[in-house]
């Protein structure tokens, strides 16, 4: 997973987005939790999103508890990119995170 997410990070920080910071392994502060670290932080005019790789076998569950959950507390956006979807098309994963950006 790590891979993964070394490399949809390299890819999203190539595109330069205006206004974006995108960010690996940062603390983020999740009202009512406090500190959690995002696997890929999206910082920017919106406020922060966080991303993570998810598992094909394990959808919708995020890697560690804390960001399970936040997840659950829903303060901060959290969204999964599938592992495969960036192995095999790395174009398309780096769309869905514009798109949930946007």
């Amino acid at each position: 997973m790590s891979q993964s997410i070394d490399k949809l990070l390299a890819d999203l920080q190539s595109r330069d987005i205006a206004g974006i910071e995108f960010l690996k392994n940062e603390p983020a502060l999740i009202p009512g939790i406090g500190s959690v670290t995002a696997p890929i932080l999206a910082r920017g005019n919106g406020g922060d999103r966080i991303f993570y790789i998810q598992s094909p076998l394990t959808r919708d569950t995020p890697p560690t508890q804390e960001l399970w959950d936040a997840k659950e507390l829903g303060g901060v956006p959290i969204h999964p990119i599938d592992d495969i979807v960036v192995t095999r098309n790395l174009p398309v994963a780096s769309q869905q995170v514009l798109r949930w950006l946007s």
